[in-house]
Order: C-alpha cells, then structure tokens, then sequence
C-alpha cells in the first residue's frame, strides 16, 4: 500500500498533527479574517446601543410628553389576564379581569426619574464593577416580562441580551427589588395613617376594620408530581394560594407566605402569622365604637 493510499488510522503521530493543522488553516481560509471560533465574544455596549430599545433609549424625543417614541414606551394592550399574572404587579384578584397592560408597566418619566435611580441606589442586580449590559436594559427585561409575560427570546430579539442572561436577569430583579422594597411599601398603616383607614371603614358601615382579606391563587406551573395534588383544589390545576390584606384604595397591606392551592380560605387564615399575631394582641391599643341594637355606643379594641 503506497504512503497516499494508507487508510487515516495507519497514519503516524506527526501525520496525524499534520493533517489536524491543514484542516484549521483551510477553515480560517475558508471563514475569512473572523472564523466562527472568533466571533463568538460577548456582547458590547455598542451592540446593545444599536438593539431596538437602544434606539429607543437615545431618542431625544422620549422626554417629549406625547411622542411618538414617549407614547412607543407606554403602548398599551388590551387583554384580559388571568389573576396570576396580575398578582405579579399590582393588582389582586380572584377573576379574569379586563386591563390595559404597557410594554413596561410605567410610564417613561416614572422608569427614568424614579425607578432607575432606585434600583441604582440598592444596586438591585449586585453589581460590583461596570456591567456591559446597561441598567436600563436590565430594568426593562424584567418589566416587560412582567407586563407582558415575553419569553427570553423575545428579549434578546429586542434589546441584544441573551436568553440565559435575560433569565438570570429576571429572576435576580423580582428577588433582590422584593428584598430591597417590600417592608418599605407592604405594611400595615400605623398612626394617622391608621386611624384614617379606619375612618373609611367606619363610614362604609364597618366599623373596626383596618382592611379587607382574601386569598388569591398563582397558577404554579411545572409543578413536581409528588405534590400536585395538594396544589390542585377548585382552580382544577396547580396553583400556590396568598393571603392578601389590602384596604379600601387597593392598597396593599400585607401579603402572606406562600400556602397550598388545595387549601380553603379559612385553613391559610387560622395557619397565617399575621393573622395570628392580630388574633394573639398585635392591634389591641386601638379603640373603635359599636352601636347596638338600641342605638347605645360601645368602645372595643
């Protein structure tokens, strides 16, 4: 068998190296200056700048109140959202429920003058050094995520960010901006603002209460099997159920750990640290009046 002919596993080490080092030099040849190997880097701030929200971003015109890049941030659509998307945000419910959703869930002026510093000022996605993905676009992953349920995918398309980072991202948002802000804006009114819940109350013909309760449940998706079937109750799927305290502005007060969906209203309220902590004293200073039947007032805590 002549030395061209011989099959490729009779060739010996320094053949085989040979051969190895034809076949990269033929790719660079083949893929010009830049082969394959050689492009796969990271995303720059150029690149990102050049995605469609960056666009979006360097438009002088989004501080103009009404144009069209302004109105392009807060487009709305109109759809109707199941409560478990809704609970996500803002709004608590048991029903489908008819809102008109933005691309970012605020407005322009609302995202740059008050959310950004915010999340800047906590350092939301723990950042030590300067980032490559700037925080606007981070915020805006998130947001849109949350507003309109997007997949990764649609976030890369968008913005540049790719889809493990988009997810990485999310999950990093709605984790450390919950740490960061809940206690400061989920709490109970305590003193003027208090007794002026009350006083609402008392007017609606519901004298002594701070707040209205209820449960609401989340539809809890890819839910392993071993407890399926103590997250399925009246729903008919999975779902994790919240108690919820809000008062009559739809503020929210209070919301509680995540309970069972197979669990009725009346179980998570006896088994709720809040609630217990109410039923054991937590609100006992405060005085209310009753009338009974006879028209008599009576002074209760």
């Amino acid at each position: 068998m002549s030395e061209s002919t011989r099959p490729f596993f009779h060739l010996s080490a320094s053949d085989l190296v040979h051969a190895v080092m034809t076949l990269l030099l033929e790719e660079d040849e083949l893929c010009g200056d830049n082969p394959i190997r050689k492009t796969r880097t990271r995303h720059d701030r150029t690149s990102l700048w050049d995605s469609v929200w960056g666009r979006l971003l360097q438009d002088p015109a989004i501080d103009v109140e009404g144009s069209f890049s302004n109105r392009k941030f807060r487009r709305r659509l109109n759809v109707s959202v199941p409560p478990a998307f809704v609970f996500s945000f803002f709004v608590v419910c048991d029903i489908l429920i008819y809102i008109p959703i933005c691309r970012f869930r605020i407005p322009w002026r609302l995202f740059k003058d008050v959310l950004v510093p915010m999340c800047k000022h906590k350092n939301i996605f723990q950042s030590k050094y300067s980032s490559v993905i700037p925080l606007e676009f981070k915020i805006m992953a998130a947001l849109r995520i949350l507003g309109r349920d997007s997949v990764a995918d649609d976030i890369e398309e968008l913005s540049g960010v790719g889809e493990s980072t988009t997810h990485s991202i999310f999950k990093t948002f709605v984790k450390e901006f919950s740490a960061a802000f809940l206690d400061d804006y989920i709490h109970f009114p305590t003193g003027e603002d208090l007794l002026q819940c009350m006083e609402l109350y008392r007017v609606l013909g519901v004298p002594g209460a701070l707040g209205s309760v209820d449960c609401t449940h989340v539809r809890l998706r890819r839910c392993p099997v071993g407890v399926r079937w103590l997250c399925t109750g009246k729903e008919k799927f999975p779902t994790l159920s919240f108690l919820v305290v809000v008062d009559h502005n739809r503020r929210v007060q209070y919301v509680g750990p995540a309970h069972f969906g197979a669990s009725n209203d009346k179980t998570i309220s006896n088994n709720d640290p809040m609630m217990r902590s109410i039923t054991a004293g937590k609100f006992k200073d405060i005085e209310y009046i009753l009338y009974n039947a006879e028209g008599l007032t009576l002074t209760l805590q």
